[in-house]
Order: structure tokens, then C-alpha cells, then sequence
């Protein structure tokens, strides 16, 4: 069992490696390209990919600028088999949530001696980490399928910077495509449109922000992207049929939890 971080220089290398056992990687700050048996994708910040038991893996970071990853990797017989089954299915990347990055923080500032208490948390942590990754996939209604390269770049936009005041022509930009190609993009492996997946991640991380926090509806707004408390209630209401007043009080009351991503 073990939680990892570490920087790689411009052009880093890592591998060609057979895969011992399942591993979980983030990209914390720049980039990389991961080739699994013979298959390139990319891997943009604000994304954690699942490198499952066996085939041969090689990460190839990026040649401009420092990459930071994140890691941790452990033998199948950590997790029931239940959960290694559903994890054989389970798409090559997701979103990153802020969920995740507390679990990994928390491995990290574990101490490093301290015999099978140290180890239970760890093994806790990594058995959370793969629930926590089954959920995401789900919420981000993925099949599984690998998104070419600039559509993998716009959705870590959306989904790691959805505060940000963000048009089709600048996540275009930021993808390196035009406007109506990231537009065919989103259709064609998405089924929707970039505002369309724009506006859900925004409502789902304010919902999020009202179930775990105590801001009020005006600063959450503010936070996820909205330019009204109207606008960001109204959102709530279509999607979850409760409006975030509602939706909180359900939650601290210890109500019933609807999902936080609408389908």
C-alpha cells in the first residue's frame, strides 16, 4: 500500500512498466501522455486515471514545464472483490472532486511508522478512493470511452475551473480547435453541449458547497460561476426539484440525499 507525490522535469519519463497491481494517478499541475498497450490518451490537470492490473504503461510528461502526480497503488487483495470487479469496468479517467484530493491529503500526512494502525488508514483511504472514483465516473456519465485530446482539455476546464466566466470561443481556445469543432466535439462524445456541461458542473459543485458548508446561496452563487442568487436557484430547482433552501435543510436535517450531478 502506498500514497505517493512526486515532480518530474520537463520531458520525464516513467516506464515502459507491466502494471503490478491497481494504481490511481493524478495530475496535480501540468500534463502527461499515458500509453497502455500501445493506446496514447491524455492526461490533463484536474483529472485521476485508473491503471488497472497488467499491460504494458508509459507516462511521457510534459516537454514545457514541471508535472506534479499524485499516486497511490496497492495489491487487488486490499478491496473486497466485489469492488475489483466493478473497477475492471470502470472508465480510464474521471473529474477529480475535492473529495479525492482530501483523501489523498490525508495519506500523505500519515506517519510513516506507526505498524498496522498507519496501514488500516491507508487501506481505509484507498478503499474510499475507489468508491469515491466509481461515483465520480457515474455522475460524470461517461462510458468509458477515451475523448480526444482537445476534449479531454475543455472538460478539465469545466470541471476544475467552472468559476471562471467561461465562453465556447475560450474553451476553445484553451483546446486549440474552434468553436464549432469543440461544439461537434461535445455532441458527438457527449450528447450536449459545452455551456450545457458547463452549467451542471457548476450547479453540482454549489449543491456540494450547500450540503457540506455553511455559506450562504448569494456567496455559493457567486463561487460556482453564477452571476445571480437567481439564476443559481433556479438551476437547482430544474435539475433537483428542491430549491437549495430545500435541498439544505433536507441534507442537515439528515434527509434523503438526491444525486448531486443531474443525468
Amino acid at each position: 500500500m502506498l500514497f505517493g507525490d512526486v515532480v518530474y522535469e520537463p520531458g520525464g519519463l516513467c516506464g515502459p512498466y507491466v502494471q503490478p497491481g491497481i494504481q490511481f494517478v493524478i495530475i496535480h499541475s501540468g500534463e502527461a501522455d499515458l500509453t497502455v498497450d500501445g493506446h496514447r490518451h491524455y492526461l490533463p490537470p484536474g483529472r485521476i486515471a485508473l491503471l488497472r492490473i497488467g499491460g504494458t504503461h508509459l507516462f511521457e510528461f510534459s516537454k514545457r514545464q514541471s508535472t506534479r502526480h499524485f499516486w497511490c497503488s496497492f495489491g487487488r487483495d486490499v478491496l473486497p472483490s466485489a469492488l475489483v470487479e466493478r473497477l475492471k469496468t470502470a472508465p480510464l479517467t474521471t473529474p477529480l472532486s475535492p473529495r479525492i484530493l482530501s483523501i489523498f491529503e490525508m495519506a500523505l500526512s500519515a506517519p510513516h511508522e506507526g505498524g498496522e494502525d498507519v496501514e488500516g488508514v491507508l487501506e481505509s483511504l484507498a478503499s474510499t478512493l475507489s468508491h469515491e472514483y466509481l461515483l465520480l465516473a457515474r455522475m460524470s456519465s461517461t462510458d468509458g470511452t477515451v475523448h480526444p485530446e482537445p476534449l479531454a482539455k475543455a472538460l478539465a476546464c469545466v470541471e476544475r475551473r467552472f468559476a471562471e466566466p467561461w465562453t465556447v470561443a475560450s474553451l476553445a481556445r484553451e483546446a486549440n480547435v474552434s468553436p464549432n469543432h469543440l461544439i461537434r466535439l461535445f455532441r458527438t462524445h457527449l450528447d450536449e453541449t459545452p455551456a450545457a456541461r458547463l452549467w451542471r458542473a457548476r450547479v453540482r459543485h454549489g449543491v456540494e458547497l450547500l450540503r457540506d458548508t455553511g455559506l450562504g446561496v448569494k456567496e455559493i452563487a457567486h463561487r460556482c460561476g453564477f452571476k445571480t442568487p437567481f439564476h443559481f436557484s433556479r438551476l437547482v430547482t430544474k435539475f433537483h426539484g428542491s430549491s437549495p433552501r430545500e435541498l439544505r435543510r433536507s441534507a442537515w436535517s439528515g434527509g434523503c440525499r438526491t444525486p448531486l450531478c443531474p443525468s
